[in-house]
């Protein structure tokens, strides 16, 4: 069976030259990393008229276009800023790949919190409800007992939620995640055309204390970075793995509250 061949179809078993990543390799662009060698991609041309596009989720989840980092940072002090802040937390934010894998990061760990909440809201709903049965049926000892256990259970589970977002990696995250957002807020004070409340729906800020620890980066993958040719979305290659296990919820983690 035969396939026409076009700039924008192959046959089934040849490899689209649209919908591939770079080759294998440390080609991330950075001040940080090395950058690609001559003729990296020279079976992944761009069609005339398209430009390259990143894409990431946010916490609606839905994905939303990624500011490229040469209009982020056109302005000098926009430029300077995310230079110093790059310097002090080991982060080149000029490369788009490195703050997709931040932004797509953050997402995983808001889910994560999220199933944490809910599977944290489950037991105090049910001895809620006990103790309020209890005490409404004039048994003062049972509603005491599940009153007690109330309290317990809800300090438990706050003790857990703290140890969860104290964990080095996730601060370094979330350091990084300040300093963009205050990149971005500089390239929108710079006149740059920066979307309202971006890159999250809604303002988004972390009170807490951030340490950040420069042994807590997360490894850089092996694999390729998912590279995304507009104006299509669909996903290219693989997100990083390593992150997406570190980020998952798991059911152990309610068991290690100290």
């Amino acid at each position: 069976m035969s396939f026409p061949q076009g700039p924008y179809q192959q046959g089934p078993y040849e490899p689209n030259p649209y919908q591939q990543g770079p080759p294998p390799g440390p080609y991330q662009q950075g001040a940080y990393r090395q950058g690609p060698p001559p003729g990296a991609y020279p079976q992944n041309p761009l069609p005339p008229g398209m430009v390259e596009r990143w894409y990431y989720k946010d916490s609606t989840p839905k994905q939303r276009a990624l500011i490229p980092a040469h209009e982020l940072l056109a302005h000098p002090a926009t430029a300077q800023l995310a230079h110093a802040e790059g310097a002090r937390l080991q982060f080149d934010f000029s490369d788009n790949g490195a703050v997709q894998r931040l932004l797509y990061t953050v997402h995983k760990t808001s889910e994560a919190a999220s199933y944490r909440a809910a599977a944290f809201l489950f037991p105090l709903a049910i001895l809620a409800i006990v103790a309020g049965v209890t005490a409404s049926s004039g048994r003062t000892t049972g509603a005491a007992v599940s009153g007690v256990l109330l309290v317990l259970t809800a300090l438990w589970c706050w003790r857990s939620v703290r140890k969860q977002r104290a964990l080095p990696y996730r601060q370094t995250a979330k350091a990084r995640l300040n300093a963009y957002l205050a990149v971005v807020e500089a390239a929108r004070r710079a006149g740059t055309p920066v979307p309202a409340r971006y890159p999250f729906p809604y303002h988004r800020t972390y009170h807490s204390h951030i340490r950040f620890d420069p042994a807590a980066v997360a490894p850089e993958p092996s694999d390729a970075e998912p590279r995304y040719t507009g104006p299509t979305v669909e996903p290219v290659g693989q997100l990083v793995q390593d992150e997406n296990e570190r980020n998952a919820f798991r059911w152990s983690d309610l068991l290690r509250p100290f």
